[in-house]
């Protein structure tokens, strides 16, 4: 959802925002495991977007998910208390 929001211009009034990324290899792999593409066509489809660290540049949080699962999930876990923090501030 971020990603559409940044790409749209609309994140703003959604923050804080956080991205998830993932070096260029892995997200393409992933994109043509799951959704059963081509190499080519995942590249593709990447291409037609904006650049991942465009959007992680304008994220309030960036979780990295190019490493470890658990490297993922600890970073993930600071997020959340940060978010939770940050509401309980807002109330």
């Amino acid at each position: 959802e971020s990603a559409l929001l940044i790409e749209n211009g609309n994140f703003d009034a959604w923050r804080p925002l956080v991205v998830v990324r993932t070096d260029h290899e892995m997200q393409v792999s992933r994109l043509a495991s799951r959704n059963g593409l081509l190499r080519a066509d995942a590249e593709d489809r990447i291409r037609s977007q904006m650049p991942v660290d465009e959007k992680a540049a304008l994220a309030d949080y960036v979780i990295d998910n190019s490493g470890e699962i658990a490297d993922a999930a600890a970073r993930f876990d600071v997020v959340y208390a940060a978010l939770l923090e940050r509401a309980a501030l807002a109330e």
